[in-house]
C-alpha cells in the first residue's frame, strides 16, 4: 500500500507535469528572426523607393554600371580571373621605373578587368610584367606547396642565393618608411582580381533582389 505522504509526492509530481504540458501547448512559438543585414521590410521599401524616387533609380543604375562588364562575361572568365595560387597584396608594390633613390618609394601600379594580366604605372605608364624587370626573387611556401616570386632591384640580385634577410635589406624597396618590401607584379596582378570579383557579389546580390533578376544571381553563384 501507498501512504500518505508518498501520495502526496505523486500528486504534486503529476501536478508539475501537467502544468509543463500546459504551457508547452499554450504559449506561443517564438518564430526566428532573420540574422541578415537587410531585413524583409527593409527589402520592401527599397523596392518601393525605387518605384517612386529618382534618387533610388540613381543607385540602382549605379549598381548596373558597376556590375556591366561582369554581365557580359561566362561562367569560364570567372573561373579563369581566380587563380589557385595565393594573392599578393596592394601594400608597397612600386614601378621600379619610377622609384626614388631617396625614399625607394616609386609610382603605383594600376590595374583594369579589362587587362587583368597586366598592371600599369599611374606616373610613367611603364607595363607589368616587364622582361627588364623581371621577378627573380623566389619564395617557397612549403607547407602550401606554393612558389612566389618577387621582383628584386639589381643590387639585390648581384648579392647572389646565399645573402641574408638583412643584406637584401639594405636594397630592396621600402613601405613604411624604411620596412625592406618586396614587390610581386604576380602577386597584385592576382590581388586585383579577386579583389574585383569580391567587389562584384554585393551589387549583384542586391540587383537580383530588388529585380528579380535571375541573370544577377547566376554571376554571383
Amino acid at each position: 500500500m501507498i501512504d500518505l505522504k508518498t501520495l502526496d509526492v505523486l500528486q504534486v509530481a503529476l501536478l508539475l507535469c501537467l502544468t509543463v504540458v500546459a504551457m508547452t501547448v499554450t504559449c506561443p512559438i517564438a518564430q526566428a528572426q532573420p540574422r541578415t543585414m537587410y531585413k524583409p521590410q527593409d527589402i520592401e521599401n527599397a523596392r518601393q523607393n525605387l518605384e517612386r524616387y529618382e534618387w533610388a533609380q540613381a543607385i540602382v543604375r549605379a549598381w548596373e554600371g558597376r556590375v556591366q562588364y561582369a554581365m557580359e562575361q561566362d561562367r569560364e572568365f570567372f573561373e579563369e580571373l581566380i587563380s589557385e595560387l595565393t594573392p599578393g597584396n596592394s601594400s608597397g608594390q612600386y614601378c621600379p621605373v619610377c622609384i626614388n633613390p631617396v625614399t625607394r618609394t616609386g609610382g603605383n601600379l594600376t590595374w583594369s578587368v579589362t587587362e587583368p594580366d597586366t598592371l600599369v604605372c599611374s606616373q610613367c605608364g611603364t607595363v607589368y610584367p616587364n622582361a627588364d624587370y623581371p621577378e627573380t626573387g623566389v619564395l617557397e611556401a612549403r607547407r602550401m606547396g606554393q612558389t612566389f616570386t618577387y621582383y628584386q632591384t639589381p643590387e639585390e640580385r648581384a648579392l647572389g642565393p646565399d645573402a641574408t634577410a638583412k643584406e637584401r635589406a639594405e636594397h630592396a624597396f621600402w613601405w613604411l618608411g624604411n620596412r625592406p618590401q618586396a614587390t610581386s607584379f604576380s602577386g597584385l596582378i592576382r590581388w586585383r582580381r579577386v579583389q574585383w570579383a569580391i567587389g562584384q557579389t554585393l551589387p549583384l546580390a542586391k540587383l537580383y533582389t530588388l529585380t528579380g533578376d535571375i541573370a544577377y544571381a547566376e554571376r554571383v553563384a
